[in-house]
């Protein structure tokens, strides 16, 4: 599959810059996205503090730093919005793998920016944050992934499908999980791009 996605001209932010334009708009009163509330609000200053934790506690272990180098060149796109719960759990990995990674290019981008992209990228048929796309330097999509670690994921649609609210069990089960599922996955992806 190709990425057919011109970038030129879209906002793109590193990990520092997304952070920083992060707590700028709740300095404002603000948050990222198309639909501003006091819920969306609320929900973007936990955010925020799930993903300092993770900037502190999250270590990538050594199968992963090892796949990561092994890996070939690539460009990582990450469509999120500074609301999104499995946005503040995930990104902080995220970018610690881009960090240190001398073969891995990351721009992040706001979904509702990107709806093109974004709907090119279905979940399910649901525009799930964050996902990430990973692409060659000829465009070619090498993997994608999101909008959460696969436990994670079955546990919200079983939930999802029964009506009840997961938000507050996947948050448990992300804590419980200590990024062990995200890396294990990161490991399988980039290992078979030999």
């Amino acid at each position: 599959m190709q990425f057919k996605f011109d970038l030129e001209g879209r906002n793109k932010y590193s990990y520092k810059e997304y952070r920083e334009m992060l707590d700028k708009l709740m300095a404002d009163g603000l948050t990222t996205g198309n639909h501003e509330s006091d819920e969306m609000i609320d929900a973007t200053k936990s955010s925020i503090v799930k993903m300092n934790r993770s900037d502190k506690l999250t270590k990538l272990n050594d199968r992963l730093k090892s796949a990561i180098l092994k890996a070939p060149k690539q460009r990582w796109i990450v469509l999120i919005e500074g609301w999104s719960s499995d946005s503040a759990q995930n990104l902080p990995v995220i970018s610690k793998m881009a960090d240190f990674a001398f073969n891995i290019e990351m721009h992040i981008m706001l979904r509702d920016e990107n709806l093109d992209i974004m709907d090119a990228f279905l979940t399910k048929k649901a525009r799930s944050i964050p996902k990430l796309i990973s692409i060659d330097d000829n465009n070619k999509v090498l993997f994608t992934w999101g909008p959460r670690p696969e436990k994670m994921q079955e546990r919200a649609l079983e939930m999802k499908k029964a009506k009840e609210e997961f938000g507050l069990e996947i948050q448990q089960l992300y804590a419980k999980d200590r990024t062990v599922s995200i890396q294990a996955e990161f490991i399988k992806q980039l290992s078979a791009l030999k």
